[in-house]
C-alpha cells in the first residue's frame, strides 16, 4: 500500500512501498486512497506523471509531488481513529467493517436512551431514528430509513424495512416484518405478521399471523386500518383496502375491497362478510 511521508513536518509525497527508500518505509502513515483535487490542477498534473517505477505503471499518487513542485497547496489529514481507514478487500473484511459500523450505531442510540437487550445480536443500519425509552430485543434487523418512536418494544426477531415509521408506545414483536408502512401510536403487533404498504391507526391490535396482501403480481397496493381496529389471527387483508375504525375481523378472515364494513362492525369468513351484532 502506498505510504505518505513528511519532511520537516510537512506532507510532501505518497510513495508506493516497492519504490520507497528504507527511511520512507519506516514511516507509519498509510494512504487510504481518499483524495480531494481541484479538477483543472489534477488533469494538468496527470499530464506530467511518468511510469518510471518498479511496476512500470502510472500512479495517481505521483500527482502530489507534481502539484507541490508547482507551488500548489497540498495537505494530508489523519483520521480520528485508525479503524476509519480500514480497507475492504475480502468478504471477511466486509463483515468486520459492517460489525464495527453496527456497533457504532447501537452505541449512538444507547447514548440517547434506547435499550438494547443484546447489542451483539442486533443489527441497526445508519440513518435509523429511535426514540428514548424504546427497548430493542435480540435478533432484530432495522434497516436505513426506519423511524421508531419513544417507549416502543421491538422484537425479538423483528424486521423493520426502509420507509417504516412506528409510533410512540407501539410493540412490534416476534417474527413481525414491517415494510414501507406507518404504524400509529399504541399499536400492538406481537406475533408472526407481515405489514407491507400499510397505514395503521392508533390503538390497532394485529393478531398473530395476520398479513397485508399488498402485491397483486404487478403492483403494490396500500392497506389502511382505522383506529382501534382488532385484526383477528390469520386475517388476510387484500389491498387496496380501507378498514374503518373499531372494525373486528374474525380469525382466518379474508378481507377484500369488496367486503362491506362499517365503523365498529365485525367481519368473518372467506371472503369476509359483515355480521350483525346480537341485541341484548
Amino acid at each position: 500500500m502506498p505510504e505518505g511521508f513528511r519532511e520537516d513536518g510537512k506532507f510532501v509525497a505518497i510513495r508506493e512501498e516497492l519504490d520507497a527508500t528504507d527511511r520512507e518505509r519506516s514511516l507509519r502513515e498509510v494512504n487510504t486512497g481518499i483524495y480531494l483535487f481541484d479538477r483543472e490542477l489534477l488533469f494538468r498534473a496527470l499530464a506530467r506523471i511518468g511510469s518510471n517505477n518498479r511496476k512500470n505503471e502510472y500512479y495517481l499518487t505521483d500527482t502530489i509531488e507534481v502539484l507541490r513542485e508547482e507551488g500548489c497547496k497540498v495537505e494530508a489529514f489523519p483520521f480520528a481513529a485508525a479503524a476509519e481507514g480500514t480497507g475492504i478487500n475480502s468478504q471477511k473484511d466486509l463483515a468486520t467493517v459492517t460489525e464495527r459500523i453496527n456497533q457504532r450505531e447501537i452505541e449512538r442510540h444507547m447514548e440517547r436512551g434506547v435499550t438494547f437487550v443484546s447489542p451483539a445480536r442486533t443489527f441497526v443500519a445508519p440513518g435509523v431514528v429511535i426514540g428514548a425509552g424504546t427497548v430493542v430485543n435480540p435478533w432484530c434487523w432495522v434497516e436505513t430509513g426506519v423511524t421508531i418512536g419513544k417507549n416502543c418494544k421491538i422484537g425479538p426477531f423483528a424486521k423493520l424495512r426502509p420507509g417504516t415509521k412506528v409510533g410512540d408506545g407501539s410493540e412490534i414483536g416476534s417474527f413481525v416484518e414491517v415494510n414501507r408502512s406507518t404504524v400509529g401510536k399504541g399499536v400492538c403487533a406481537k406475533h408472526l405478521s407481515y405489514l407491507g404498504d400499510a397505514v395503521i391507526g392508533d390503538g390497532v391490535n394485529i393478531g398473530a399471523g395476520a398479513i397485508t396482501a399488498n402485491y397483486d403480481g404487478k403492483n403494490k397496493h396500500v392497506t389502511k386500518i382505522g383506529k382501534n381496529a382488532l385484526i383477528g389471527s390469520n386475517t388476510v387483508l387484500v389491498a387496496p383496502l380501507v378498514v374503518p375504525e373499531r372494525v373486528k375481523t374474525g380469525a382466518g378472515a379474508v378481507v377484500t375491497r369488496g367486503t362491506r364494513m362499517k365503523k365498529g362492525g365485525v367481519v368473518v369468513g372467506i371472503p369476509a362478510r359483515q355480521i350483525s351484532k346480537k341485541k341484548r
